[in-house]
């Protein structure tokens, strides 16, 4: 009998012991939720609320005010210092110290950005005098795990590009007791930062973060980071059965593509592509829904191509919930879990008969009453926007009564903005705002658009990472079409009762006609409502609120006092060239030049008004037929090395400054010469003299 009791005590105390190691949030524990797309599917069972510390205008407090839009959020210098306190005061040219972050009670660090800070940061956790970092603020933001890893075996190769996403980094970091971090610099200086903190409830049992962790937990490391960089390993679960098909798609017609009634269960790979080759619009012509367990109202509801983040067209990227390939597959993996029924459709409200292939895979899923959700994606869009940098706007993402979590945001922009330079056509300055639950000050609340999709600076490239993304930016600057994503997976936005989630629209200079569509994708408790309306039956296409697509590049902004010149209108010779005409290129359209040989040249007569120094601008199309060429000005090349046009799948208008030229009044040639004996294409839309001091 006594030996009985012994080992049932043991036993009781083996298990309790197994469910507090299993119960403690660690952070290798973290780490495996950077790649763990169930969970997202299911209200955190440990509740937390995550919160945003930014150097976001201090000013911007009530929405009815007219500070409501300040956007002095980083550059230094602000009205109010961009933190919680002044800690002390700069003297006598020494630094200041300001309070950035503090939390007391349990938490963890989940997502770190910036843009450019200068100073020094100086973190304790849990209350210790001694920080566990002291030192370059800039390093902390954007490789804040580099400080731990010497003897561990991750290496910062490792961590690019995966932990480490362009200006952003996901390097969770627990704490116990509390988190202090403060920022040692003048105000005088940048300083624009983020940093999102779960805060959880008190009692939550965290352990709070060691250098040693990485070394613990390796394997999960490497694991995590391979996966993110390679996203179909995700997939690798004997449990998933995928099933084929091909469908036609009737014109003005919707159509169910597949569906099940053998729930519960989970839709995690969603593949689907248009058989043939389609024009751009055409993808925007097919809406997809997808409805379960009854529910009247599709839980996503979008333009095919929307949906996979890449608008207007097939624009290659991958991630780690989203890829479109360049063959033209678009591929979803999120977690999409139903009861007893699930059914996807497509409406076809185009003019033509198309053909649907598509590849569903699903697996088992134990539907949880307490915390399992819906996925939703809502779509929205406006095409003919007036906007002026004086009056900026609030644009609605997701207004939602109930309880759920916000796991990504798209923007899809036209910008027919004249001005070709992102220092004139930049539509983004606008901050993301995000009220949760009882709110009176927006607990995330940013410091610019590009700076919520983890960029910054309105830059252009086109880039992907596994949780954000720019597949399209038609250019030059931000003109044209502008696709970006990001996706929140260990910075998750869960609410309780509400969640009212909207992206300012704050532009440089005033442009008519823009288009803006947008999706929010959350997932929802059953109980949730939100503010989605249906999509109209129409189509999607803010080209059509243009009068026509005939522009000329303005001198403004960044191009202020710019001169230029048509290409087509420049030309010595038309020889080896013809006229592309598009939204994209300004004045009668593109040069195309065609050269056949090296040495072949094409001559542009330029007539300058008057003595100066001129930075020399070409505005030219990268393509996938694009080739090299050098530039001469008056017979000099001023170009030491070849430009560059090709790009691997996109067309796209970008500038290049070939630097300054003392230049005479007068006429004057330039010239293009080619040095490859491929036949290649050469596109020229205009040239672009800046005067310059």
């Amino acid at each position: 009998m006594k030996q009985t009791t012994v080992l049932l005590i043991l036993a009781l105390l083996t298990f309790s012991m197994f469910t507090f190691a299993n119960s403690v949030i660690t952070t290798a524990h973290l780490i495996k939720e950077l790649t763990d797309l169930s969970q997202l599917a299911e209200f955190p069972d440990v509740n937390y609320k995550l919160i945003q510390f930014s150097s976001f205008d201090r000013r911007s407090v009530q929405r009815l005010h007219a500070d409501w839009f300040s956007n002095s959020d980083g550059f230094g210098s602000e009205p109010i210092p961009g933190f919680l306190a002044v800690l002390k005061e700069e003297k006598d040219g020494n630094d200041g110290e300001y309070l950035l972050a503090e939390v007391n009670g349990p938490g963890a660090i989940v997502r770190f950005w910036t843009a450019a800070i200068k100073g020094n940061i100086r973190m304790h956790l849990d209350g210790e005098e001694k920080p566990i970092y002291e030192g370059p603020a800039e390093d902390f933001f954007r490789y804040p795990y580099n400080p731990f890893i010497a003897g561990t075996g991750i290496t910062e190769e490792l961590l690019r590009g995966s932990l480490y996403q362009r200006d952003s980094a996901y390097c969770p970091i627990p704490f116990a007791k509390s988190c202090k971090i403060v920022w040692i610099g003048k105000k005088k200086d940048i300083h624009f930062y983020h940093l999102m903190i779960r805060v959880y409830e008190n009692g939550t049992v965290i352990q709070t973060f060691s250098p040693s962790d990485l070394k613990n937990a390796k394997e999960e490391i490497v694991n995590v980071c391979n996966t993110l960089k390679n996203p179909d390993s995700i997939l690798v679960d004997e449990k998933i059965e995928k099933v084929s098909i091909q469908n036609e798609l009737p014109s003005r017609k919707e159509i169910v593509i597949w569906d099940t009634k053998t729930g519960p269960g989970a839709v995690v790979y969603l593949k689907l592509r248009i058989k043939d080759l389609l024009p751009a619009q055409t993808l925007r012509e097919l809406i997809l829904r997808i409805y379960a367990d009854g529910i009247q109202e599709p839980l996503v509801d979008s333009p095919l191509i929307d949906f996979f983040a890449s608008a207007p067209s097939i624009n290659p990227y991958r991630s780690l919930p989203m890829e479109v390939a360049p063959d033209g597959w678009l591929i979803s993996r999120f977690v999409m879990p139903y009861q007893k029924e699930m059914n996807i459709t497509l409406r076809n409200i185009t003019e033509n008969k198309l053909v649907i292939e598509a590849e569903i895979a699903t697996r088992p899923y134990e539907w949880n009453a307490q915390l399992s959700m819906y996925f939703c994606a809502r779509w929205r869009g406006d095409d003919a926007l007036w906007v002026r940098s004086s009056r900026a706007h609030d644009l609605p993402f997701l207004y939602a009564k109930g309880k759920g979590c916000l796991v990504g945001a798209v923007s899809h922009v036209f910008n027919p903005s004249p001005i070709p330079t992102s220092g004139g056509n930049w539509w983004g300055e606008g901050d993301e705002k995000i009220f949760v639950d009882r709110d009176e000050i927006p607990s995330i609340f940013g410091t610019g658009s590009e700076d919520f999709y983890n960029y910054s600076w309105s830059a252009t490239d086109i880039f992907y990472y596994p949780y954000c993304g720019q597949p399209r930016n038609d250019g030059p600057g931000n003109r044209g079409f502008v696709s970006n994503f990001r996706w929140l997976v260990l910075d998750k936005i869960p609410f309780n009762e509400y969640i009212a989630f909207s992206l300012e629209l704050l532009i440089h200079e005033e442009v008519f006609h823009l288009g803006y569509a947008r999706i929010a994708y959350y997932y929802a408790r059953p109980q949730t409502t939100d503010d989605h309306t249906p999509i109209p039956d129409r189509i999607y296409d803010p080209l059509t609120a243009q009068e026509n697509w005939s522009w000329l590049p303005m001198p403004k902004g960044a191009a202020h006092n710019a001169i230029y010149y048509q290409a087509e209108d420049s030309l010595v010779s038309t020889e080896q060239t013809e006229l592309m005409k598009s939204y994209m290129w300004a004045g009668r359209g593109l040069c195309l030049w065609k050269p056949q040989k090296a040495e072949d040249t094409l001559y542009f007569k330029i007539h300058v008004p008057e003595d100066g120094n001129y930075d020399i601008r070409l505005v030219c199309a990268l393509s996938p037929q694009s080739g090299n060429f050098h530039v001469l000005w008056d017979d000099k090349i001023i170009t030491p090395n070849p430009i560059s046009l090709y790009d691997e799948f996109h067309t796209l208008s970008r500038e290049f400054n070939l630097g300054k030229q003392q230049i005479s009044a007068g006429e004057h040639t330039l010239t293009l010469k080619f040095p490859d004996n491929e036949s290649k294409h050469i596109g020229v839309d205009f040239i672009w003299l800046q005067p310059v001091k």
